[in-house]
């Protein structure tokens, strides 16, 4: 991929994650750290989620005890935070949730599922928005798994990321040799996205596309 491109690929993933709001969480505490801290920085700061997760983390003996103990106590630990009530009650229903379904609440069961596959179970949680399953996701290379398509490679295509009729794999060995394992894993995740909405290949609504500034093939449709 030559240099422009690459300058082009790297705009373009940072303007889907801007779309998303999703910031550089860290999984190195396991993904049900990842799904906590998402939930506490929602409309807030990251380095407050931390904290906050820090002193939950001080109050209970695992997530088990979390699961079982009252949102207006967990309200308590969150030391004033912005919407604690609400994100105490999100952090109840959602463990509550994944505990009911799988009784596993380390989220093991999702390692090496596709993050299709994770998005489509995290979404089904409640109390969790698309920005925050997203984030959740996009944080989650190495435990998630994430493969170039048809549909990924067309998408590419248009926004002149990758040569016309390239194959996904060859899209997505572009990507890696360019822009390393995370950015492609984020990349591909976020181009499958948006395939799935406002680029679909029977419509394009350029319009609300979060890198219609950044298509070529936008740009000359807006031109004719």
């Amino acid at each position: 991929m030559a240099t422009s491109k690459a300058k082009l690929a790297n705009n373009v993933l940072e303007a889907l994650r801007r779309k998303d709001h999703a910031r550089h969480v860290s999984a190195g505490g396991g993904m049900t750290e990842v799904l906590l801290q998402v939930i506490l920085a929602h409309n807030g700061s990251l380095s407050g989620a931390k904290k906050a997760l820090a002193a939950i983390k001080e109050s209970v003996v695992n997530w088990n005890e979390l699961r079982v103990t009252q949102p207006w106590e967990v309200t308590g630990f969150l030391g004033g935070m912005k919407d604690a009530e609400a994100k105490a009650n999100a952090i109840h229903d959602v463990l509550s949730n994944v505990f009911e379904g799988t009784h596993d609440l380390e989220l093991t069961f999702l390692a090496g599922a596709s993050a299709e596959e994770a998005r489509d179970f995290l979404s089904g949680l409640g109390s969790l928005t698309e920005d925050m399953v997203n984030e959740v996701i996009l944080a989650g290379r190495g435990f998630f798994t994430m493969s170039a398509d048809a549909e990924v490679a067309r998408v590419a295509q248009r926004l002149g990321l990758a040569g016309r009729g390239a194959t996904p794999a060859r899209v997505q060995a572009e990507f890696e040799s360019t822009l390393g394992p995370e950015k492609t894993y984020q990349m591909l995740y976020l181009l499958k996205c948006l395939s799935e909405t406002v680029c679909s290949a029977r419509s394009f609504k350029c319009v609300e596309c979060a890198v219609g500034g950044l298509c070529p093939a936008a740009k000359k449709s807006r031109s004719k």
